[in-house]
């Protein structure tokens, strides 16, 4: 079902489920046991609706031929997972309502052993059902999870998986990136990665001119990236038994192609539960196979930036929040992504370029302040998910859109220098009512203000105190007029989640 649901069967409720982040449609998310009566049997269906799409699809199967289809890929059903989220440990045997019907009713014991095999800590649950353990009782370091679950015809199921807390060392910064965490091209000069996800070949060009400097393309599309004067961040995620050399082979076959830019290891990996120590482990394949150009992950979830983000080069932060949360929260989890580092990693802004199904795309507005938000927390790159891809495609969907990136794109390229300076400006203070934030950052084109209109309803006229500037004159980016600056001060004036770019002419 997408969303939740609760199921009734001839007048008894049998079964609810309500994941806390909804779910896409797909067959058999939930097995469900009933005994059927001859004659008339009524199924009721209450399907939740959240965000996005709805739906219902129910098929009635034989339980003993489910049941031995399970039993013979048990290991694809007995999945333990453990993910830290700042200060828990949150462990999950199985996926809901499924291998559970194994042993209806019955809990999975979830034992924690720390590296000596003695046991620290231990929970029940129904099988699927997460459990939480404070990592504050837990010792540092490497330990073992064990799940247990008795049946009654099937013995005692057991599923075990490694995990670490505390912080795993991280590589030192690959080659392709200097001393401020920007890339070099061929000829050593340092640019600012702009990208994009979605990038068929056949659109590489109108990319490159639209100001675009990098695509997510496969290892058979380098040759195309190379052509049109692209680089390529190259997915090498995936999963299996044969994963691993899998990463190592097709890192030393391509890592002299001259359109990589780097290798992304991975999409989401707390969001979609995946085993710290594996990811981890493709990092270091990938630094050993090749410790020129960098790696990068994907993270949305910001309670995993101090785990999966020590397992990457670079950390790209997917805040899509347009009909699914707040705006705000693109330039603080950026923010958080750079606290949790060790000032070594840089930090990209992946902004939401598509909308969910049955919503809307970010107007240019939003868009806009979304990116600079980024840069103000201290992004060092870009890139966008989409251009075309599920079921999108930008310039023809949102022309309007399309045109307010192309402009973006080109005052990004203009303002390089300044993201690309060392440092990430100094906050300006506003009155503690005023929704405005702004920074002031010296970069080699001259000495800026940036600033933005947090509220999305609230116009406001701020003033602003200029440190160490007592008269000025301030040319206003792209808006074709200037301000002066008196007593150390001057005044403007922002619509709702406005952008305001201020050079200093002094």
């Amino acid at each position: 079902s997408n969303d939740g649901v609760k199921v009734f069967f001839n007048g008894r409720e049998i079964h609810e489920s309500h994941p806390p982040h909804g779910r896409w449609l797909q067959k058999d998310n939930d097995y469900v046991p009933i005994t059927l009566k001859k004659g008339l049997n009524n199924l009721l269906f209450k399907v939740d609706e959240g965000l996005g799409d709805f739906g219902l699809v129910v098929r009635l199967l034989n339980y003993d031929s489910t049941l031995t289809a399970m039993r013979r890929h048990l290991d694809d059903y007995k999945t333990l997972s453990l993910v830290s989220e700042k200060d828990r440990l949150v462990a999950q045997f199985g996926q809901p309502f499924k291998i559970g019907v194994l042993a209806p009713g019955e809990e999975a014991l979830i034992e924690i052993f720390d590296e000596r095999s003695t046991k620290v800590a231990e929970e029940k649950s129904l099988p699927g059902f997460p459990v939480q353990f404070n990592l504050s009782d837990l010792p540092k370091g490497f330990l073992l999870a064990r799940a247990t679950l008795k049946t009654t015809d099937d013995g005692i199921i057991v599923s075990e998986k490694r995990h670490f807390i505390g912080k795993l060392k991280r590589h030192p910064l690959a080659k392709m990136l200097n001393r401020d965490l920007l890339p070099v091209d061929e000829n050593g000069q340092a640019f600012f990665p702009i990208g994009a996800y979605g990038a068929p070949p056949e659109e590489y060009e109108r990319l490159k001119e639209a100001g675009y400097n990098f695509v997510v393309a496969d290892v058979g599309a380098l040759d195309n990236v190379q052509q049109a004067g692209l680089k390529a961040a190259v997915p090498v995620h995936g999963a299996g038994p044969h994963w691993f050399s899998a990463v190592r082979d097709s890192i030393t076959k391509y890592k002299d192609h001259p359109a990589v830019l780097c290798w992304m290891l991975y999409d989401e990996p707390g969001y979609n539960r995946a085993d710290l120590l594996d990811i981890y482990k493709i990092y270091n394949i990938a630094y050993q196979a090749d410790p020129y150009h960098p790696s990068y992950l994907v993270i949305t979830t910001n309670k995993v930036y101090e785990t999966f983000g020590r397992c990457s080069d670079i950390l790209a932060i997917d805040t899509y929040p347009i009909a699914h949360g707040d705006i705000l929260g693109v330039g603080d989890n950026i923010a958080l992504a750079l606290a949790a580092s060790d000032g070594d990693q840089p930090i990209w802004h992946c902004g939401q370029l598509f909308h969910w199904p049955q919503q809307r795309y970010p107007t240019p507005q939003e868009h806009r302040f979304m990116t600079y938000s980024a840069l103000m927390r201290g992004a060092k790159g870009l890139l966008w998910y989409t251009y075309k891809g599920y079921g999108q495609y930008l310039p023809q969907d949102a022309p309007g859109l399309w045109r307010a990136q192309k402009k973006l794109l080109a005052e990004v390229h203009q303002l390089a220098p300044l993201w690309m300076a060392p440092g990430y400006g100094q906050a300006l203070l506003t009155d503690g009512d005023s929704p405005v934030q702004a920074i002031i950052k010296e970069s080699s084109a001259g000495l800026f203000v940036v600033a933005v209109n947090t509220s999305r309803t609230e116009g406001v006229t701020q003033e602003f105190s200029l440190p160490g500037i007592t008269a000025a004159k301030l040319n206003v980016v792209n808006e074709n007029r200037s301000l002066t600056v008196a007593d150390g001060k001057f005044m403007d004036g922002f619509q709702p989640l406005d952008v305001h770019i201020y050079k200093v002419e002094r």
